[in-house]
């Protein structure tokens, strides 16, 4: 099948996080099935492409503000979409072809919802909840990595849940690779239990709860925190900046900015805990590639996350610093570690690899192509059949 798979970023972009993890793997895993992929990304002319025998054809990127001229530049630089059997879009990018799909027939359109936005933060993001909503009504399907997730879509953006399939996320098999952290001789209390925080400085990943949870712990234990991940919100960095500074955390946290995805499973290999207590999770793949290497993860009951980690994780219930702090305590010991380790890489282990996700999609797309196939008019999967306003 010939397929055109486009993203807003990808997996080596800058600030890369699940989404354009995600959306590379996906698209990695569907080349490696035999069909004959497409990836269509913000990019120039030199961009590299994220795996081997990978088409890229780039689009220019542009503000966010610019949605209605950055579509038609993905329209265009598409090119002629008889060359293509389907379409399968991430988020809002797929606007221009599910108005294709709409007004005069197109391509069988299949797009991922990877972050629903909350009805309550419109205001703040109305043209991209309505561009995300508009595709996601007027594609074939529509398709999550979790049950939550799904949830989220179909109420959201009140659309038909029998449009919406989980496929379920991977974990790459070199994170699986990452061997059993040895016991210490002695007790190994002496020794900084060493903290890993991964995703970017926001509220949303529950940042200002990292910083305070150890605040408290420094009092408590030797501890050293290694953060991984940067935000593109100037002001965002700024806070945690001040924060980490009123705190007195500048000899306790290490900030290690962006780095490579295959090279984070270093990182899970020096650590001793993931600690991610965030507020706002639509999956989670951080820790799932955490539970993967058999790091012992403590989290909120937060999203997505519960849905991941199943009984394989500390979950606290509150956005509490003290819950959290004592949760991480509980860790010390580190047989107790390893065993929760253990149990967690079981875990992670049932999702198995991005293969198996992509052989879902594909399941999927053989259905959208044998039922609507290129040229038919759509039936609309919500009631709210008009464009956005701009």
């Amino acid at each position: 099948m010939r397929i055109l798979s486009i993203s807003r970023g990808l997996e080596t972009s800058p600030h890369a996080g699940g989404e354009y993890i995600s959306a590379t793997r996906i698209t990695r895993a569907l080349a490696e099935r035999g069909h004959d992929v497409t990836l269509l990304a913000p990019g120039t002319a030199d961009t590299q492409p994220p795996f081997e025998g990978a088409d890229v054809r780039t689009v220019t990127p542009c503000r966010r503000s610019h949605l209605p001229f950055r579509m038609w530049r993905t329209l265009r630089a598409a090119g002629d979409l008889d060359e293509f059997d389907a379409i399968v879009a991430h988020g809002g990018e797929g606007f221009c072809f599910a108005a294709a799909r709409r007004f005069r027939g197109g391509k069988p359109l299949v797009t991922f919802v990877h972050t629903p936005k909350l009805k309550r933060a419109a205001l703040l993001h109305s043209r991209w909840l309505a561009y995300q909503q508009y595709t996601a009504a007027w594609a074939d399907r529509v398709v999550c990595l979790s049950q939550y997730q799904a949830t989220r879509v179909s109420e959201t953006y009140a659309i038909d849940a029998a449009r919406v399939d989980v496929i379920g996320a991977g974990v790459a098999p070199n994170f699986f690779d990452v061997p059993e952290r040895p016991l210490p001789n002695g007790s190994g209390r002496d020794e900084p239990l060493q903290l890993l925080i991964v995703g970017d400085q926001s509220h949303a990943k529950g940042f200002d709860l990292v910083l305070e949870t150890l605040a408290r712990l420094r009092s408590r234990m030797p501890l050293q925190a290694q953060v991984v991940g940067s935000s593109d919100d100037p002001l965002a960095n700024a806070h945690t900046a001040e924060l980490t500074r009123r705190l007195g955390l500048q000899d306790v946290v290490r900030f290690h900015g962006q780095i490579p995805h295959e090279a984070m499973t270093e990182h899970y290999r020096r650590s001793d805990v993931f600690l991610q207590p965030s507020r706002r999770e639509t999956f989670g793949l951080a820790v799932l590639e955490a539970m993967a290497t058999g790091l012992p993860c403590v989290v909120l009951r937060r999203g997505s996350v519960p849905e991941v980690v199943g009984d394989a994780a500390l979950v606290v219930e509150d956005e509490c610093p003290e819950q959290l702090a004592d949760a991480v305590l509980s860790l010390q010991d580190p047989v107790r570690r390893r065993a929760l380790g253990q149990q967690a890489r079981r875990q992670a282990a049932g999702f198995g690899h991005w293969s198996e996700a992509a052989g879902r999609l594909h399941e999927i797309l053989g259905e959208v192509t044998r039922k609507a196939p290129s040229g038919a008019r759509l039936t609309p999967a919500t009631a709210g059949r008009s464009p956005p306003a701009r």
